[in-house]
């Protein structure tokens, strides 16, 4: 059986993780939404851009690192950087 403050602390865990999850979805938006700013970038921005979202879909699905990403994203219908 679980504490209040222990069921407590699993809500709050969950609230956090949506919250975040919410807002790498909303960053995401914004550069789908303006091509003209990634279509310009040099290929060592785009390449970090896609390991800040392949972090950011590990962060959101609790994966590992060593597990494949490509379905994540398309789980959550977010495009690879050079796909977008």
């Amino acid at each position: 059986m679980t504490t209040g403050t222990e069921r407590s602390s699993v809500l709050g865990g969950r609230r956090k993780e949506k919250v975040r999850s919410e807002r790498v979805a909303v960053e995401h938006s914004k550069l789908v939404r303006q091509p003209q700013v990634m279509a310009s970038a040099p290929d060592v921005l785009l390449h970090r851009l896609q390991s800040v979202l392949n972090a950011a879909v590990q962060l959101v699905f609790s994966a590992r690192r060593s597990d494949h990403t490509t379905p994540l994203l398309c789980e959550l219908h977010w495009l690879k950087v050079p796909e977008c």
